[in-house]
């Protein structure tokens, strides 16, 4: 992703920056008298002896295992020390910062009756008091103990001057940091204007939609929308950041709550940005342009289709290769992505006719072979070559016919383009073709050879003197009979569909249609084969153990004989899936 610095993160980054190295520079001399004013006692660290070490050692056991009695035993025995203000730790932490971390609820609440009056306010080295561990750990009723015994900590900032509630949305605790806004901070005063941007942008990091969507409905001069701020070396709009966030990931985690929240955040920002940019909207995106074409690489087409039903426009922008969100969608085989074309009526017939600076077309871009292979789209080269077909020809009925032979920089079609960097993966198909067939051959092979003179070697045998089977009148044998025939001729079936993929010439367009649906037929067909096979030995067995007084045999027989047919169904089932899907549904 490039870095673009536009005017108005230079606006950001020269007012608000200098306000923070202000603060900072100020802060930072504060930010020590805090420190040596709230700092723990350090003897136990500073006399290094057997005894103090075991008693911070014990003191450490206790606090994270919430053992109440073990540290009152402690503190009283050692009452002239003050133990509860002394730092147990190399980072200076006191024993309420060990037991806020660890979330025991209890010993914080028993032993705040222990404490002096400012202990709770003590900080370790990094300047992190036990209310910040309480909030970072998510520990809602370790930091409402801690509030009522002391209010002043919501004002106490941690390390680099960090607030607990940024803290709380830095760590991702969704359920504190939404407490401390609304209970505390809201309308306190605490927060200035550089903390609440540095919690909205932080929040937008840590997926806390619904804390961003707080903040920003509460900032009436349209502030938090439109400045930018520093993701690792880049200056980041809050759009922009949202656009870097693949939404479509977080509807397959099963959160549908979050996925609604990040829909109300992208259409809350952009009315924040309208009322802030006015008729100034269009020169707004031609500067953060960007934002559109790295969302639509990384295929966000959720992000994206909730930016165009806003806005429209959006989908006429270009990049640096003269290329569309929808060209790159076909670049990276983003089907989702490109499914919005045929949201935007007319529009994708002129979409459709742009080339990029190499001549190329959206047809052309079709054609192309995608280099790197996007990852997983389907098992096997022949369905990968399928689908491949299936986006050439979806692209191709959406294009003017005078495009399908126009010729692009390199002096080639998009039929031409499309063989040429096709052509290991046509070699790839036609060897998984074949390699799949000759083995499937050769099962429905062996169960044709089974079942053909099982129709003849008939349970019981036959009548000596006139050679009608015995069991003929046998509803049991009816039943064997008609399973054999359903196996000799499912089995007939495969062989000849697995003997017409063998014997196949292995053009481009056999891999669409033909290929797969043969290759369907070929291993339903051995499927049934086999069922049938294993349908027609129970009757069998039944028939030769009819005379024995216990059916235990015939049961036994029953149950293991249905072992090779989930096995199969199971082993398969993923190519039939695959198969189906890609050839009947997924190219409408």
């Amino acid at each position: 992703m490039a870095c673009h610095p536009v005017e108005i993160v230079v606006h950001w980054t020269k007012q608000d920056m200098a306000q923070s190295s202000e603060s900072g520079s100020c802060s930072s001399s504060e930010q020590n008298r805090n420190h040596n004013e709230w700092s723990p006692s350090l003897n136990l660290l500073e006399e290094r002896n057997e005894g103090n070490h075991q008693l911070r050692l014990g003191l450490l056991k206790a606090a994270l295992a919430g053992n109440i009695e073990e540290a009152k035993r402690l503190i009283n025995d050692n009452s002239s020390m003050r133990l509860t203000s002394a730092a147990i730790t190399e980072g200076q932490e006191t024993i309420f910062h060990v037991a806020a971390g660890a979330k025991q609820t209890d010993f914080v609440e028993k032993m705040i009756d222990l404490m002096t009056d400012n202990d709770l306010r003590l900080q370790n080295e990094k300047g992190n008091t036990a209310f910040c561990f309480a909030v970072m750990a998510g520990s809602e009723s370790v930091a409402g103990k801690m509030l009522e015994k002391d209010p002043t900590l919501l004002g106490i900032r941690g390390g680099k001057q960090m607030t607990p509630l940024y803290l709380a949305a830095l760590f991702g605790e969704r359920e504190m940091a939404l407490s401390l806004y609304r209970r505390h901070y809201k309308n306190n005063g605490i927060l200035t204007g550089l903390d609440k941007k540095q919690i909205f942008f932080v929040s937008i990091d840590t997926t806390l939609y619904d804390l961003a969507l707080e903040l920003l409905n509460h900032d009436n001069e349209n502030e938090l929308a439109t400045n930018s701020y520093m993701h690792g070396e880049c200056p980041l709009t809050p759009l922009h950041r949202l656009a870097l966030t693949p939404l479509h990931l977080l509807d397959r985690s099963s959160k549908s709550d979050l996925l609604n929240q990040a829909r109300k955040l992208v259409q809350l920002l952009w009315t924040k940005i309208l009322e802030k940019e006015g008729n100034q909207v269009g020169s707004y995106f031609n500067d953060h342009r960007d934002l559109l074409f790295d969302a639509a690489h990384l295929g966000n087409f959720i992000f994206l289709a909730e930016l165009i039903s806003i806005y429209p426009d959006l989908v006429h922008q270009k990049d640096d290769h003269q290329r569309t969100i929808f060209h790159i969608a076909i670049m990276h085989r983003y089907d989702d992505l490109f499914k919005l074309i045929h949201n935007i009526g007319f529009n994708k017939q002129l979409l459709a006719s742009y080339l990029d600076k190499d001549n190329n077309s959206l047809l052309h871009l079709a054609a192309k072979y995608p280099n790197p292979k996007p990852v997983n789209i389907v098992p096997g080269a022949a369905l990968e070559m399928q689908r491949e077909l299936q986006i050439f020809k979806d692209v191709e009925m959406l294009v003017m016919p005078s495009f399908r032979e126009l010729k692009n920089k390199n002096g080639k079609t998009p039929r031409e383009l499309f063989t040429s960097t096709h052509e290991d993966l046509l070699k790839n198909g036609e060897k998984w073709m074949r390699d799949t067939a000759s083995q499937c051959i050769l099962v429905a092979t062996i169960i044709a050879t089974i079942a053909f003179p099982a129709a003849f070697n008939v349970p019981g045998g036959n009548n000596s003197n006139d050679g009608i089977p015995i069991h003929r009148r046998n509803v049991v044998y009816r039943f064997f009979v008609m399973a054999d025939a359903i196996a000799l001729s499912s089995s007939s079936i495969s062989i000849l569909m697995f003997l017409s993929i063998l014997t196949s010439r292995y053009a481009e367009n056999d891999f669409y249609r033909s290929l797969p649906l043969k290759l369907v037929v070929g291993v339903l067909t051995l499927f049934i084969s086999i069922a049938a096979m294993m349908l027609a030995f129970i009757p069998s067995i039944f028939m030769a153990y009819d005379h024995h007084r216990s059916n235990v045999i015939p049961i036994l027989a029953t149950i293991f004989v249905n072992f090779p047919v989930f096995i199969f169904g199971l082993s398969q089932y993923g190519l039939l899936r695959d198969v189906l899907y890609h050839s009947f549904v997924h190219s409408r």
